[in-house]
């Protein structure tokens, strides 16, 4: 359910919501302030201390998503064990697969030299450009 997807919805709708919030309440000071006796300084005070929260705020919901990252993924991998425990059998390490790449090269430069000898283009010429790339590869 945590795709990237729904992880990118929560960040933008959760910078939005924060925009939303600190113009919401900069504008509503500006055009109400007039009402609560507020000067023009003391407007620009008031919303230039309110925007200050702004940074504080974002940190707090980074650090936030950060540890509950973490706690996820102390979570699967205890239920990743508790798996790999209740069947009985340990989990095996794959070890990195080695291969000769000799062999597809060699194999690569055969296919190039039967496109070449054949009537495909003019003359083989043009084969080994006028098929797509998964039948030369």
């Amino acid at each position: 359910m945590n795709s990237w997807h729904i992880s990118q919805l929560k960040y933008a709708f959760g910078i939005g919501g924060f925009m939303s919030f600190y113009g919401i309440v900069g504008l509503s000071v500006w055009l109400l302030g007039d009402r609560f006796g507020y000067g023009m300084t003391q407007k620009i005070v008031i919303i230039a201390l309110v925007l200050l929260t702004l940074p504080l705020a974002l940190i707090g919901a980074f650090v936030v998503s950060r540890r509950n990252k973490k706690k996820e993924l102390a979570q699967s991998g205890d239920a990743k064990a508790e798996a790999s425990s209740s069947n009985g059998q340990a989990v095996q390490q794959v070890a990195a697969p080695s291969a000769n790449y000799d062999d597809i090269t060699k194999t690569a430069e055969e296919v190039v030299q039967f496109l070449k000898t054949s009537n495909l283009g003019e003359g083989g010429k043009d084969a080994i450009y006028s098929l797509p790339w998964y039948l030369v590869a």
